[in-house]
């Protein structure tokens, strides 16, 4: 322990009262000297018992308290990964690496110098939160460039929650021919619902209030959607379509 040298410190010292109170001279120790001698030694031996069951105590409370927490956080994490089964189960969604995403809902809960939280992270959910909202505020825009950059952002988007709208086997959209995007031609407003539903789940299991909620593609974004995956069909833009089967990574 840090302070270990401050309980030998007054060990020695109590000792060396104690040899002071009994009047110690080289050569004269009369019997009232060998009492106040022994009694000084007893104090030494009761301290450092003493010392001894304090320090073996602590380190059983902090046992105790790691332990507790291992307990904690092993339940937490047993009851996320349920609500996460369970949201696999309803929208058809993947979640391909669930501990990175319980450590950014709960960024402090394997620290075992943090305070365990069963609430997520504010800032994280907020940030997602808003993020989710301008993706769906960009439903009414147009133009291949922008469709392009949408669909990479929301791509992007998944990837923060570790979720992918379709499984790797489903034919889909490639970004650069490398990595799956989720998107095929028709599955927009199933992509968007599936965000919504992921992120106000998340919300909800991190006891945080969320103000999501879903709008429809308008139609000349419908449109222009679909313009894109023609192209990517017929090769005209850097992205390919397919499943997994054909991948060469």
């Amino acid at each position: 322990m840090d302070r270990d040298w401050v309980v030998w410190i007054l060990c020695i010292g109590l000792f060396a009262s104690g040899i002071v109170f009994s009047k110690i001279v080289p050569g004269s120790l009369g019997f009232t000297d060998l009492i106040g001698l022994i009694s000084a030694l007893g104090a030494l031996g009761a301290a450092i018992a003493a010392w001894q069951s304090a320090k073996i105590s602590a380190q059983m409370a902090v046992g105790s308290r790691n332990s507790e927490r291992l307990n904690h956080l092993a339940e937490h994490r047993r009851q996320f990964d349920e609500m996460l089964n369970q949201t696999e189960h309803d929208l058809g969604v993947v979640f391909y690496d669930r501990i990175t995403l319980y450590d950014r809902v709960f960024p402090g809960n394997r620290n075992p110098s943090l305070h365990f939280e069963v609430r997520g992270d504010l800032q994280r959910l907020d940030e997602w939160s808003k993020k989710y909202l301008k993706i769906i505020e960009h439903l009414n825009y147009s133009g291949e460039l922008f469709i392009e950059r949408w669909v990479i952002a929301v791509m992007h988007f998944a990837g923060e929650i570790c979720m992918r709208n379709v499984s790797i086997e489903t034919e889909q959209v490639y970004i650069s021919g490398y990595t799956p995007s989720g998107f095929n031609e028709e599955n927009i407003s199933r992509y968007i619902s599936n965000l919504c539903s992921v992120l106000r789940r998340v919300n909800e299991f991190g006891m945080v209030e969320s103000d999501l909620y879903l709008t429809a593609e308008s139609t000349i974004f419908e449109r222009t959607f679909k313009d894109f995956m023609i192209r990517v069909k017929n090769g005209k833009t850097p992205h390919s379509f397919r499943s997994n089967s054909k991948s060469t990574i």
